[in-house]
């Protein structure tokens, strides 16, 4: 992969920060902790898992997870994480989020790679997901990465179809059936893969009118990209922030994991809106993947547009 090295690597130890962040307004509502991995053709699988078991995550955003993966992953994880949005394919453009909290289906971004969406109940409160893997900017393929990651983009500031379909409001029934009235729905990407989510039926939880940044958002995964990569930058624009600056993290290079420090960059990210703040952010290096992963813990903080009480 010496192209991807050259495309992104060259730059990217040198990260210069992205601003001073303010402190999210409104008292602390919950704690959640997030793990981003690219298990690299689903190679990593059994590494995730067992990292899974030992971090203890909330959120899991999985990322080339192929169907012997999401198998896995269901089998091993399914107690722990009853609420899935998978992108069910083979190599690289399979996708998955793992959830502790209830998730509502949305329409995820549209790609070559899987990127699948959903809103979560956190506490009560609706938090946008939204998994990130655009292409890598391969030769003659510059202009597709670019495209895709400003659909990334359009759906942090709320303008793309995934954000759209979190505008949809749930049947509030007082139910709480996290565990044994899951349903399964399929849906489809842009690329004809299909998509399944698994969902609540019974949260109550309403989402805001208004999607993007004024509703907690979180953006994870494997972008293919960093700070020093203006369709990168494009992305933060929306005011959505990196958790790993927030949480004062080291530069630490998450792609190629196996290469020295100054020919890496920072290409996976956990990236939250204005409503969270960082706590910590720590770097795992699991076997049989190219990827470091990424484990964040965030607190999330209540305001006027959480969608609790409304």
């Amino acid at each position: 992969m010496v192209w991807g090295v050259l495309a992104l690597a060259v730059t990217g130890w040198f990260c210069r920060p992205y601003g001073d962040a303010a402190a999210p307004d409104g008292p602390a509502a919950a704690q959640v902790r997030v793990l981003t991995s690219n298990v690299e053709y689903g190679g990593a699988t059994e590494e995730l898992i067992r990292a899974v078991v030992r971090e203890k995550p909330d959120l899991v955003f999985v990322q080339e997870c192929d169907l012997r993966c999401s198998g896995a992953l269901e089998r091993r994880l399914g107690e722990r994480f009853p609420h899935r949005s998978l992108v069910e394919a083979t190599g690289a453009e399979g996708s998955a989020i793992l959830s502790r909290y209830p998730l509502r289906r949305t329409a995820g971004v549209r790609g070559t790679l899987g990127m699948p969406g959903a809103v979560a109940d956190v506490e009560g409160h609706a938090v946008r997901l939204q998994l990130a893997h655009p292409m890598p900017p391969v030769p003659g393929g510059v202009g597709l990465w670019r495209s895709e990651l400003d659909g990334l983009r359009d759906e942090a500031a709320g303008a793309g179809a995934g954000a759209e379909a979190a505008t949809d409001r749930d049947t509030a029934t007082g139910t709480d059936t996290r565990t044994d009235t899951d349903t399964r729905t399929r849906t489809r990407t842009g690329t004809g893969k299909a998509t399944v989510t698994r969902t609540d039926t019974g949260t109550g939880i309403r989402t805001e009118r208004n999607p993007g940044t004024d509703q907690p958002t979180i953006l994870a995964g494997d972008f293919n990209a960093g700070q020093d990569h203006a369709a990168f930058r494009r992305i933060l624009d929306t005011g959505l922030r990196d958790s790993t600056r927030l949480a004062g993290g080291t530069r630490t290079p998450t792609w190629p994991a196996s290469t020295a420090p100054p020919l890496g960059t920072q290409i996976d990210h956990v990236l939250v809106s204005r409503h969270f703040a960082a706590r910590d952010a720590r770097f795992l290096d699991l076997a049989h993947t190219d990827h470091r992963s990424l484990v964040v813990d965030l607190t999330l903080h209540s305001t006027l547009h959480s969608g609790k009480g409304r």
